[in-house]
């Protein structure tokens, strides 16, 4: 049997691992539940059940709101940019 190399931890439990495997393919995905499943090799209900047993708050609507800003916030820098709206540095441009 090949061993892996890892990194072992005795102070470290499989459950604390688990834990924090799944909180790293959450973040890579953006929490996108589906790709981190996939990616896991759980169905997304054993994904939503084992987040449930470890008490993980779902970041889904927190990280959609930010998108949301970050997109606004964009849309207004290229309408300044295109359309020179009055800006504290181009306000008295004649």
């Amino acid at each position: 049997m090949e061993r892996e190399q890892i990194n072992f931890d005795p102070r470290i439990t499989l459950a604390e691992l688990e834990r924090a495997y799944i909180l790293n393919a959450l973040d890579y995905y953006q929490w996108n539940k589906y790709k981190a499943a996939r990616q896991l090799g759980v169905t997304v209900k054993t994904l939503y059940n084992k987040l449930k047993l470890y008490k993980v708050e779902d970041r889904t609507r927190e990280l959609i709101k930010e998108r949301r800003k970050s997109r606004i916030m964009n849309a207004h820098e290229n309408m300044i940019i295109e359309k020179r709206l009055p800006t504290s540095e181009n306000r008295y441009d004649f």
